[in-house]
């Protein structure tokens, strides 16, 4: 998708409208993926978690661009972490399943493919320019805990 290339080279305005022009629905997709939140004993097994996540998906990353967030909350005395990941695949079904080796980690997140134009253009800007989740909360740095 040339679009990567826009993201990573251009300007954020550019990018943009190039994904509102020439995003092709018969082509690509967008899935996004929510995994339960989960509370953790040390902060440094969330980055650990990411980390092997991340590593795991070499075999698919050509074929993808995608977005991992990890959201931190403080309730009821304890603190709970949630990840969440934005994908761009090609294709019309959700990638993970066209492979076992790709589907390690993605069975634990629910997966829901953003059809509509306009709410695939709000969650590209959340997540790929802002590094904020659906609802709108910024992400977690866990790179301090590695």
């Amino acid at each position: 998708m040339e679009w990567k290339e826009k993201y990573g080279k251009g300007t954020v305005e550019e990018s943009q409208q190039f994904f509102a022009e020439k995003f092709d629905d018969n082509a690509w997709s967008m899935w996004l993926g929510v995994k339960d939140e989960e509370t953790v004993d040390l902060e440094c097994q969330v980055g650990s978690y990411v980390q092997g996540t991340l590593e795991r998906l070499g075999g698919v990353r050509k074929h993808m661009h995608a977005m991992f967030l990890t959201h931190k909350f403080e309730r009821d005395d304890a603190t709970y972490f949630q990840h969440s990941a934005l994908v761009i695949s090609k294709g019309n079904t959700l990638i993970f399943n066209r492979d076992s080796d790709w589907q390690t980690d993605s069975c634990f997140f629910k997966w829901t493919k953003i059809e509509c134009k306009e709410a695939r253009e709000d969650m590209l800007k959340k997540y790929f320019y802002q590094a904020r989740n659906k609802d709108d909360v910024e992400a977690w740095n866990y790179e301090n805990f590695t």
